[in-house]
């Protein structure tokens, strides 16, 4: 029950002594835990392949790489567009670090989105795909 004399401070007095007393276990439980380390990688562990401009290598880790479709689809706009191919090597070398045939799919769809909005139709509906159009992924 509550004890009038203890009153409103004496209740903080309380509250804080637990407090502390609660955290210095929890501490003291942490540091326990922390003495008793379990595996810990070496420097580079899970780093294999090639790293290139803070992406991962193409083709890692079940990445499937660039689709015929997305190629034929890049191949397309360079041809549509009369695009120098090496001017869209360079381009996918800068922002992958790769040229194109070593995109993986989700990088290729990405370009894509960028030659869309560097080199759109000129008689298309407005969205820069012109008659571009995007199909469904297939599972």
């Amino acid at each position: 029950m509550f004890d009038a004399r203890i009153g409103r401070i004496g209740w903080r007095r309380v509250s804080l002594q637990t407090s502390a007393r609660l955290y210095e276990s929890l501490q003291k439980a942490v540091d326990d835990q922390m003495q008793q380390t379990g595996f810990v990688p070496p420097d580079g562990y899970g780093m294999s392949g090639e790293q290139r401009n803070g992406t991962r290598g193409s083709q890692q880790n079940g990445d499937a790489g660039i689709s015929e479709k997305q190629l034929d689809l890049i191949n397309r706009i360079v041809r549509e567009n009369n695009v120098n191919k090496s001017e869209i090597e360079s381009m996918a070398v800068e922002m992958f670090g790769g040229g194109v045939r070593t995109l993986n799919r989700m990088q290729a769809s990405n370009f894509i989105d960028e030659l869309f909005a560097k080199y759109p139709r000129r008689n298309g509906n407005g969205n820069g795909r012109g008659n571009y159009q995007r199909q469904p992924a297939r599972t």
